[in-house]
């Protein structure tokens, strides 16, 4: 809810913070079909899960065809057509991914890496 997305969002202001995400592979066909290019190998999620940096959140964010995407991610399995640095995800990709549940971390699966500070 906003609560949780408020904390998510606020995380990025800490310098010292790293949030790493699960999302589903469900409901994230944009990032899993251009995972399948060896066709000895099945990159894509195929309902599994994946992790990924949290590290922007702009709500004014749009891909090339102007869709509002404000949710990026550093990915290792993908940058996105967009932009050659961050994965960008909609509000209804992202939130329904995440919310998915995770079988060893439940919904809204994360990890928080704090470096330094008290």
């Amino acid at each position: 809810g906003a609560s949780i997305e408020y904390d998510l969002v606020s995380m990025l202001e800490n310098r010292n913070t790293l949030v790493i995400v699960t999302i589903s592979g469900k409901y994230t066909p944009e990032l899993t079909h251009r995972l399948n290019v060896d066709e000895e190998k099945d990159y894509s999620l195929n309902g599994g899960y994946h992790a990924m940096v949290f590290a922007a959140h702009d709500p004014t964010h749009k891909d090339r065809y102007g869709n509002i995407k404000p949710w990026g991610f550093i990915n290792s399995w993908s940058s996105g057509e967009d932009e050659p640095y961050l994965y960008w995800m909609s509000d209804e990709d992202f939130w329904r991914s995440w919310n998915d549940y995770t079988p060893l971390s439940g919904r809204n699966a994360m990890v928080i890496v704090s470096i330094g500070g008290h």
